[in-house]
Formats: C-alpha cells, sequence, structure tokens
C-alpha cells in the first residue's frame, strides 16, 4: 500500500499539496511525506502522537533547514486524519 497520494496540509495560511506515501510493515506504519525533495517519515510515537523522523544530516546535504513549524503542520494533519 505504498501508491503515493497527495497529503493537504495547511501552513501559514497557505493550502500545501505533499506527495505522500503509506508504509505498512506488520503492525507498524509509517507515513513518508516529500518535504523540499527529502522524504521525512511520520510515525506514531509513545504518547500517541505524530512525530517526524528527519534523516540524519539532512540539513548538511540540502544547505537548508526544514522549517519545524511545517513538520508540526504535517505531523497535526496526520493525527487529524487518523482520528
Amino acid at each position: 500500500m505504498d501508491e503515493p497520494f497527495i497529503l493537504e496540509v495547511e501552513h501559514h495560511g497557505r493550502q500545501l499539496q505533499l506527495e505522500t506515501r503509506l508504509l505498512r510493515l506488520g503492525y507498524i506504519w509509517r507515513f513518508a511525506v516529500i518535504v523540499d525533495e527529502i522524504e521525512i517519515l511520520f510515525e506514531r510515537d509513545e504518547e500517541g502522537g505524530i512525530r517526524a523522523v528527519v534523516p540524519e544530516g539532512v540539513d548538511d546535504k540540502s544547505r537548508r533547514t526544514i522549517d519545524p513549524s511545517l513538520l508540526h503542520s504535517i505531523a497535526e494533519t496526520i493525527k487529524t486524519g487518523l482520528e
């Protein structure tokens, strides 16, 4: 079930459309979301929220930082969709 789909995220008053895939491995699932050409994984954390897993060294490779508030907006959109 890793067919890509578009995740619509509202961030700072703008509607973003981000390419996303749902990755499932048994009982574990992750959403792989493309942000600025970088694949960020979103998964459920121990408290039941959604956390972002950014690949190590991504800021060094891309020469740009990923906006933490954008990651929060994506996580909230995913969490809302799961409820």
